[in-house]
């Protein structure tokens, strides 16, 4: 569907930033937790895998090694993780909570959860199964787009 006008496009993208602002994802100390927007998703991630490696991580939360590798490197000198080294395979290091990530990670996981369902109470039924419906097929778009990006990457590098 190559027919979206140029207002359409710019409205969706007004709308995506005015709901990041009103989510308060660009504020760096998050309620004053002081746990940055990239630090929760880590902590998210940590919460529904066990054990992940730094390449887990980059790989869900789409970014490179090396970005993964500084935001955990940050996570751990806050004491919000920590290393665990493979006992069979000592190069292979797996990812842990610590008390004090879990208890951040619970600290602010009620505030999203409380935010998202006082929003949603403010829509009719029918609403909210749109919403529901229009993240779910946006976030599906994105990852179509960035996966035929890379596939035209891949492409055009093997030529």
């Amino acid at each position: 569907m190559e027919n979206l006008s140029s207002a359409e496009i710019n409205l969706l993208r007004h709308n995506a930033r005015t709901m990041v602002r009103e989510l308060g994802l660009l504020n760096d100390a998050y309620f004053d937790i002081g746990v940055t927007l990239a630090e929760r998703h880590l902590l998210i991630e940590l919460s529904t895998c066990l054990s992940p490696t730094v390449g887990d991580i980059a790989e869900r939360l789409l970014l490179d090694k090396s970005t993964a590798s500084r935001l955990i490197a940050k996570a751990v000198k806050k004491g919000y993780v920590k290393y665990l080294r493979d006992k069979s395979d000592k190069r292979k290091r797996y990812l842990q909570f610590t008390e004090v990530g879990r208890d951040v990670l619970n600290a602010f996981e009620p505030i999203a959860f409380n935010q998202t369902k006082e929003a949603l109470l403010t829509l009719t039924k029918e609403e909210i199964g749109t919403v529901y419906r229009g993240i779910e097929l946006y976030a599906k778009g994105l990852k179509n787009s960035r996966l035929n990006k890379q596939k035209s990457l891949a492409t055009n590098n093997a030529v």
